[in-house]
């Protein structure tokens, strides 16, 4: 007779597996191998032990029912035989491409499940496996053959499950092997229900049967393929992709190229495979680059508290590439145990940036290359290249025109000289537009070509006309290398700009403007205005023109930005308390970027601001500059003492 902790064990194995079958559902796969069986056996798993605690309660008295302990026995000795049953569905699914003859098998476990139903009913009507006396279980003469049905078909598993492990890949052998012990457990457990009968070993074989399938098989099959699954999902991002296992000198490909496949001779000496590959598909002039890149030697310290290293080269087959290394496994000391290999065409990628390098680097109402790509190019030069030249040019008279004619004939002039620059430079170097009205032009001429050069730029310009202007006039200053020799390019820069502003100067005198009594104009507004500054509300910058060291504090509200500087005045208590309202509304960028925009001339804006002794009338004015455009909002910002 058997005690309380026969039930008790039996409910515990029982709860536990309805964890795990509840887990199950939740993490369901119909991809998964031999999934759907091993569902099966866990519900199967629950209702073994579940009718094993109702035969541990009348075992042990808990229930005091001859006619309940018979029925529970006798559902007993039908349910351990479906254990073998749907072990072995659970076998015939996982293992079915080393089995041929499925059905077979399906058919024997029919048949011994039929024999030992007839064994089950046929006792109903004669004792012929146990009777019930006084809520005594008692044996009769063939029970033990009763038990022979399904410790025949686990034998029938085992030696199924051991010969596919003869002929399983490596990668099968560790999971196979688990499936033998599922066979082997049941019959081990058997022997114990034996000789202790009154434990339930019956209901523990099975329980370690689905723990096992749980453990070491389904589990390590959900993590494989949630990990294909992760491969699949990112190779669509992938052209190839290769794991390389450096200690076995090994590869395993996950995302293959025909084209690749067929130059790799031999996968078992990696650093031979890649250098082949790389040879024949990278183009010349990164293939010493590339070679380096693939040096299996070195992959350690350059992955050495990295992740991934990347290098981008032109391929022969499909343009951009984009090749990385992904560190998967290292060992104790740091070293790269598997890598993967990856490789992308990025030659659209490249083609858009290109797009946004060359968006960012032009002028986009000339089309010329911008200030910025100007100061990047500069750099590059060499002053003692023998050809170099440095033209700088500047177009004369833009803000009459914008002033007189508007912003948009101002606009054609630009397109104009633009058109006229091109047309005359570009075959023998390149353009800037580096100001408002202001270009630059690096050549590489010799002196017959220069001079020719020359001419045919005057040319275009005088015959020039557009629709809205006339006619255009251009000062141009040339510098040449030969000339500054032992000079940097910047000042050969210089001296093209000073050779620029006397040719711009001689074509004033000829206008009857006086660019000496400008220049004494410019000192008289200085001594004027306490402030002078040169702004750009596109930009929200500011150039000082004539400001006072001691305005340029943080107290007085300085700041790197235009409307800061404009707003923190204010805040800092520069102007006085009842102004402030109309100040923050009149100086607010958003604000004069619309009044300028909608054709205002100029904006005063009177207030008062704090001084030494206490606060004082101030007036600040803001005029467009002579190269004020639309999309180049450039003003004058004077400030003066009213008192003054």
């Amino acid at each position: 007779m058997s005690t309380n902790m026969y039930w008790i064990t039996t409910l515990i194995f029982a709860i536990v597996l309805f964890v795990i079958w509840m887990d199950d559902r939740r993490e369901t796969d119909r991809e998964l191998k031999g999934g759907k069986a091993y569902s099966l056996m866990l519900v199967y798993g629950m209702f073994f032990c579940l009718q094993d605690v109702l035969w541990g309660l009348c075992d042990c008295k808990v229930i005091k029912s001859d006619g309940v302990f018979f029925v529970s026995s006798s559902i007993f000795h039908v349910a351990i035989v479906f254990t073998s049953y749907y072990c072995m569905k659970f076998f015939l699914s996982y293992l079915e491409e080393h089995i041929k003859h499925k059905k077979v098998f399906i058919h024997i476990c029919h048949a011994f499940i039929v024999a030992q139903t007839l064994f089950v009913v046929g006792n109903f009507f004669y004792p012929l496996i146990f009777r019930i006396v006084d809520g005594v279980y008692v044996t009769q003469a063939f029970r033990p053959i009763s038990f022979l049905n399904q410790y025949v078909l686990f034998i029938v598993c085992g030696f199924m499950t051991f010969s596919c492990i003869k002929r399983a890949k490596p990668n099968q052998k560790d999971k196979y092997v688990a499936i033998f012990w599922v066979a082997i457990i049941p019959l081990m457990t058997g022997v114990f229900q034996m000789v202790y009968p009154e434990a339930p070993f019956y209901s523990l074989g099975y329980f370690l049967e689905c723990m096992i399938v749980h453990m070491f098989i389904i589990t390590k099959d959900r993590n494989d393929l949630s990990r294909e699954r992760i491969l699949e999902a990112i190779s669509n991002s992938y052209y190839t992709m290769h794991l390389l296992d450096l200690e076995e000198s090994r590869m395993v490909d996950y995302i293959e190229s025909d084209r690749i496949t067929r130059l790799i001779d031999d996968r078992n000496d990696l650093q031979a495979a890649m250098n082949k590959v790389m040879t024949k598909s990278v183009t010349k002039e990164y293939l010493e680059h590339i070679l380096k890149f693939v040096d299996l030697s070195q992959l350690s310290r350059r992955l050495k508290d990295k992740n991934i290293i990347t290098v981008d080269f032109i391929g022969k087959y499909h343009g951009w590439t984009r090749a990385s290394f992904i560190s998967m496994e290292r060992d104790e000391e740091g070293n790269q145990k598997k890598v993967m290999f990856v490789t992308q065409i990025i030659e659209e990628q490249k083609r858009k940036e290109q797009e946004m390098l060359a968006n960012s680097n032009t002028d986009q109402l000339t089309q010329l290359s911008n200030r910025r790509a100007y100061e990047n190019d500069i750099t590059k030069l060499d002053p003692r290249d023998k050809n170099l030249v440095y033209v700088s040019i500047d177009l004369n008279e833009l803000k009459v025109v914008n002033d007189s004619l508007g912003h948009e004939a101002g606009d054609e002039l630009l397109k104009g000289i633009s058109k006229c620059m091109k047309q005359s430079f570009e075959s023998h170097g390149k353009v800037y537009r580096i100001g408002g009205d202001e270009f630059a032009v690096i050549l590489h001429a010799e002196d017959v070509q220069l001079e020719a050069i020359k001419v045919a730029f005057k040319e275009k310009t005088d015959a020039w006309q557009g629709n809205l202007v006339e006619k255009m006039s251009v000062s141009c200053g040339y510098a040449t290398s030969e000339e500054c020799q032992d000079r940097s390019v910047q000042q050969m820069a210089h001296l093209a700009d000073e050779r620029m502003r006397q040719n711009k100067a001689a074509f004033y005198r000829t206008k009857g403007v006086d660019r000496r009594g400008q220049a004494a104009a410019h000192t008289a507004l200085c001594n004027l205005y306490s402030k002078i500054l040169k702004i750009n509300l596109t930009e929200d910058t500011y150039t000082i023109v004539n400001m006072d060291d001691s305005e340029k504090t943080t107290e007085k509200g300085f700041a790197p930005s235009l409307s800061s500087w404009l707003s923190e005045f204010g805040k800092t208590g520069q102007v006085y308390q009842d102004d402030l309202h109309y100040y923050f509304q009149v100086t607010d960028i958003n604000y004069l970027k619309d009044l300028f925009a909608n054709g205002a001339t100029h904006i005063t804006i009177q207030y008062r601001r704090r001084y030494d002794r206490g606060f004082k009338p101030t007036t600040m004015q803001m005029i467009p500059a002579d190269d004020y455009t639309p999309d180049n909002q450039t003003l004058y910002l004077y400030v003066r003492d009213s008192d003054n």
